[in-house]
């Protein structure tokens, strides 16, 4: 399904991709932050209240949201947005104290990596040294242990981790075709710090999308490196050994207003799950024959889920959710107490969303529109009428 787009992306001008000259880890950041901190006289933060300021700098980047059914929860602004705003915009004020005042709990977390890890950090920071947004993301991942990060789920590919991903990324660049090196890194670090941002965009990608954005909630090493292998290989070996071909054509300048990391891992994923058909990123539609509207079937979104997370997959899906009668709706329940994780949503028009949990006589949903939202347990049965989710 199609939403209304909320915002512009921004418009940035290209800057230099190559990474700062460095001296050392450690001095490198000591001649970035010290003075402002001595100019300004700030009190050094504990680790805790660093995370905590710069959780609630990155959230302070939203954006009105459009709910499909509930009340919205969250709307992240898109990491476009985020990773987009150059350093002095109003827009990156406080994004720029925080990164600030956060120096010596970052350069604590910092000594605590290898030498070599210290080195990827800083140089992926050098290469967004003019997007705070950006910067606040790998932050926010340094401070909460999301960086260097848990191993990816494969070795194949470049990066064993999401900080020798991103870094692997800054240093080789990715191909013009897929973009700037500058924007691709910086939304990459955004959707993995805040991975609700994802979005869909004008396309009818709804079920790939949801899927991703699971991904780099539950691994976000694995996301980067399946994002990463597709943009400097073309092709990568997704967790169930099988293989994800960059979908043919994928360009930055598919006129859509997508994050890169979007339009090059939305198609591949929409060529990869609807066996039989033809996906047209172009005209967003699938052909055999004929072409029919976008979107993808249960059956082919369980396919992809198995791909991405090397688990089986099931689907279920009634025409309407009248004759679902509750059940997809209580299979939605069971799978997600069960922990057979993540569960897909069919809502009634067709439209894919991740259940994320069932509270207080709410359902909370993550809609990849790049908004998080929550409607009641009765309103939810109404319009549930299909599941896709683990059943492992």
């Amino acid at each position: 399904m199609i939403r209304i787009q909320r915002s512009a992306p921004v418009a940035v001008p290209r800057i230099a991709t190559e990474p700062l000259a460095l001296r050392s880890p450690r001095a490198q950041l000591e001649s970035t932050f010290t003075p402002v901190l001595q100019q300004q006289g700030q009190p050094a933060r504990t680790r805790e209240q660093a995370l905590a300021e710069a959780q609630r700098a990155l959230a302070a980047f939203s954006e009105p949201g459009f709910a499909a059914y509930g009340d919205p929860v969250t709307n992240p602004a898109d990491s476009t947005t985020v990773g987009g705003y150059r350093r002095g915009s109003p827009q990156t004020a406080d994004a720029e104290a925080v990164l600030a005042a956060n120096a010596g709990a970052e350069r604590a977390a910092l000594a605590a990596l290898t030498p070599p890890q210290q080195t990827q950090y800083l140089e992926t920071m050098a290469l967004l040294a003019d997007r705070p947004g950006a910067q606040l993301a790998m932050q926010t991942m340094l401070l909460d242990g999301r960086l260097p990060g848990a191993a990816a789920w494969r070795s194949e590919g470049p990066g064993g981790n999401l900080l020798e991903t991103l870094h692997t990324l800054a240093v080789r660049g990715v191909p013009a075709t897929t973009g700037d090196t500058t924007d691709f890194v910086a939304q990459l670090a955004v959707e993995c710090a805040a991975p609700e941002c994802i979005n869909q965009g004008d396309r009818g990608t709804c079920g790939p999308t949801s899927l991703t954005i699971a991904l780099a909630r539950e691994n976000p090493s694995e996301y980067a490196r399946v994002v990463a292998g597709l943009a400097l290989n073309g092709s990568v070996v997704c967790a169930n050994g099988s293989t994800l071909n960059a979908y043919s054509g994928a360009s930055a300048n598919d006129g859509t207003w997508r994050s890169l990391t979007q339009k090059l891992l939305a198609p591949a994923l929409m060529s990869a799950g609807n066996t039989g058909f033809a996906y047209d990123n172009t005209n967003d539609r699938n052909w055999f024959i004929v072409g029919f509207p976008s979107g993808m079937y249960p059956g082919g979104l369980a396919a992809v889920g198995g791909m991405l997370f090397n688990r089986n997959f099931s689907a279920v899906q009634f025409l309407h959710p009248a004759l679902s009668n509750g059940y997809a709706s209580g299979e939605a329940f069971d799978r997600l107490a069960a922990g057979r994780t993540p569960v897909i949503a069919v809502m009634d028009i067709g439209h894919f969303m991740i259940v994320d949990r069932r509270e207080g006589g709410f359902v909370y949903l993550t809609n990849p529109w790049g908004v998080t939202e929550r409607m009641t347990e009765a309103d939810f049965q109404a319009h549930c009428r299909g599941v896709v989710a683990a059943t492992e």
